[in-house]
């Protein structure tokens, strides 16, 4: 080693035996983030109702309403003009896995339904920009929340951080009762 090296390392390493090191920060991976206590709108209202998983555990599920009575709007309908009848059966499948298992969390921290379940009424599969997370998940799970975004589980340790931000879509059944209109 060179003396003009050997001596800005012994000069790097005397500042840096004077320099204090920085406080120490917790950092957080989404999935570990502290639980905040959940409490719906009060100008909500809630359906509530008990499924069995596959273990034939009991659990109550609790979803809002208007989130209730659109998937009933959605499961009953054909698909929209312009999506296929392939990807429609995928949606409705996410958005029964998403009611099961996010739909109360998701409420209460905010998410609206277009935020959920918006699609972008003139153009529903080639505007990504409108879509609500529902439609972007395409068989994937939702593996964790919080109020401004959501981590997708797309395989293995793979995850995908949706944000929400759907601009000029509007809820999925509302495609569906414009289609049943026409």
């Amino acid at each position: 080693m060179n003396k003009y090296l050997a001596a800005a390392l012994e000069a790097d390493t005397k500042e840096a035996d004077n320099v204090a090191a920085p406080p120490v920060q917790k950092v957080y991976q989404v999935q570990e983030l502290p639980e905040k206590e959940l409490k719906p709108s009060s100008y909500t209202s809630y359906t509530s109702y008990t499924k069995e998983n596959k273990n034939g555990t009991r659990y109550t599920i609790s979803e809002p309403e208007e989130w209730r009575d659109g998937f009933d709007r959605l499961i009953s309908s054909p698909a929209p003009k312009g999506i296929t009848v392939t990807r429609w059966r995928q949606f409705i499948e996410d958005v029964e896995r998403f009611m099961t298992d996010w739909a109360e969390k998701a409420h209460a921290l905010g998410w609206t339904a277009v935020d959920v379940f918006g699609l972008h009424p003139e153009a529903p599969t080639h505007r990504p920009d409108s879509a609500g997370l529902i439609w972007l998940l395409s068989g994937h799970e939702v593996a964790a929340m919080s109020g401004s975004e959501a981590v997708i589980k797309i395989s293995g340790n793979r995850t995908q951080t949706f944000h929400r931000r759907a601009q000029g879509g509007v809820p999925a059944w509302k495609l569906t009762e414009a289609r049943n209109e026409s």
